[in-house]
C-alpha cells in the first residue's frame, strides 16, 4: 500500500503570481541605469557561478554536488559596508539510502534534486584597500520551483509479509513552495583591471523542511561561488 501524496500548502495560482512578480522585477531592474560611478547600464553589477554540496544527517544518506548562478546589485561599493540584493538559481542534489513510504512500503537508494529561486538580502563588511577581505551575512527567501526523486520502491502485501513488489520509480514529490533562512560566509575581492574577482564560500540554512512526510528533508548546503563585480 503506497502512501498518498500530501497536497502542497500553497495553491498553483499563488505560485504563478509569485513567478510573475519575480519576472517583472528582473525586467524592470535590468532596464534601470546604475549610478554614473559604476559605468554600467545594468542594475545588477555582480554575477557569479557556484558549486554546492548538500549533507544529510538523517536517513543514512549523504550529500551530492549541485550548481547555481546568481545576479546581484551591490550598493555602497566604495564603503566598508556594502548592501547586496539579488536573485539566485540553485540546483541541489542528495542521495538517501532509505525512506518510509507508509505502513506497507518504503523506498531505497533515492536520488533527490531540488530547483530553487532564491532572493537574498546580505550585508558585506570589507577590510583592506587593494585586495579586500570580507565577511557577509543575511537572509533569503526561497521559491522552490520543482523537485524530482529517483529510486527503488518496495511494497509489501499486508496479509503475507513475505511477498513484495519491487519497482523503480521516478516522480515529482510534493515540496514546500516557499521557504526562508539565513546565510553567512567569508570571501576575498581581487581587483582585475576595472572589475573585481569575487571568491566566497558560504553556508545556507533554511528554516523549514523542503519535504515533510514521515521523513524530513532540509535543503541546507555549503556553497562556493566565483564571480565578477563590475
Amino acid at each position: 500500500m503506497t502512501r498518498k501524496k500530501k497536497k502542497g500548502k500553497f495553491a498553483l495560482p499563488v505560485l504563478t503570481s509569485i513567478r510573475s512578480v519575480v519576472i517583472f522585477l528582473l525586467l524592470a531592474f535590468c532596464s534601470q541605469p546604475a549610478p554614473a560611478q559604476n559605468n554600467s547600464v545594468f542594475f545588477f553589477n555582480e554575477v557569479s557561478l557556484s558549486l554546492n554540496r548538500t549533507f544529510e544527517k538523517n536517513n543514512a544518506g549523504n550529500g551530492r554536488f549541485g550548481f547555481g548562478l546568481g545576479v546581484y546589485h551591490v550598493s555602497l561599493r566604495e564603503k566598508t559596508v556594502n548592501l547586496l540584493f539579488g536573485f539566485e538559481y540553485n540546483r541541489t542534489t542528495r542521495f538517501i539510502d532509505w525512506m518510509y513510504e507508509g505502513h506497507f512500503a518504503h523506498s531505497a537508494d533515492i536520488t533527490w534534486s531540488v530547483n530553487t529561486l532564491s532572493i537574498p538580502f546580505f550585508v558585506r563588511v570589507n577590510a583592506g584597500k587593494h585586495v579586500r577581505y570580507f565577511a557577509e551575512a543575511g537572509v533569503f527567501l526561497d521559491l522552490n520551483i520543482s523537485a524530482r526523486r529517483k529510486g527503488t520502491m518496495y511494497v509489501y502485501d499486508y496479509e503475507e509479509w513475505q511477498k513484495e513488489e519491487i519497482y523503480p520509480f521516478n516522480d515529482k514529490p510534493d515540496i514546500t513552495t516557499i521557504n526562508y533562512g539565513f546565510s553567512a560566509g567569508v570571501g576575498i575581492s581581487i581587483p582585475i583591471s576595472k572589475i573585481r574577482l569575487i571568491l566566497r564560500p558560504d553556508y545556507k540554512f533554511v528554516v523549514k523542511p523542503v519535504y515533510d512526510y514521515y521523513d524530513q528533508i532540509y535543503n541546507r548546503y555549503f556553497m562556493f561561488s566565483a564571480g565578477l563585480c563590475f
